[in-house]
């Protein structure tokens, strides 16, 4: 299953809630490697929207704004990082919770196209307890979030 190709009723399976601040990120478990607690809060690094650890030379990270754009600094709450699957490039993500929802059914809404764009990571959302949780591929997300940076 792709997430391009998502129906209103999406297949029960592995999916994975990341929060940053108060966005909800629902992802298919196997777009993700395994998930870390932070020893050290990541620094700003030489790339704007990247973040490392102290030790020059070391891991790169990227902490997500709610509007899943890199943030320049690393929030204090974010303290779990993930890999996306597949990266060859060692980057973490940053987040305040990693949620796992084995055999979640989750009916999946359109998200209206007046607050699409071309280039927007998410189709659909989930209504949860707590609020929305929009679905997302790893992959589009990296897109969109590390355009331009």
């Amino acid at each position: 299953m792709t997430m391009d190709t998502m129906s209103a009723d999406l297949p029960q399976g592995a999916w994975v809630m990341l929060r940053a601040g108060s966005l909800r990120l629902l992802l298919p478990h196997g777009e993700l490697g395994e998930a870390s607690y932070l020893e050290v809060r990541p620094q700003p690094g030489a790339v704007p929207g990247l973040l490392e650890e102290p030790t020059p030379g070391t891991r790169r990270f990227v902490a997500l704004s709610e509007d899943m754009k890199p943030l320049p600094q690393c929030p204090s709450g974010r303290f779990v990082a993930t890999a996306f699957a597949g990266d060859r490039d060692g980057l973490l993500w940053c987040w305040d919770e990693v949620q796992m929802m084995n055999g979640a059914q989750l009916k999946a809404r359109p998200v209206p196209a007046v607050l699409r764009t071309g280039s927007t990571p998410v189709t659909h959302f989930v209504e949860q307890a707590d609020g929305l949780a929009y679905l997302c591929s790893a992959a589009r997300l990296r897109a969109f979030a590390l355009e331009g940076s």
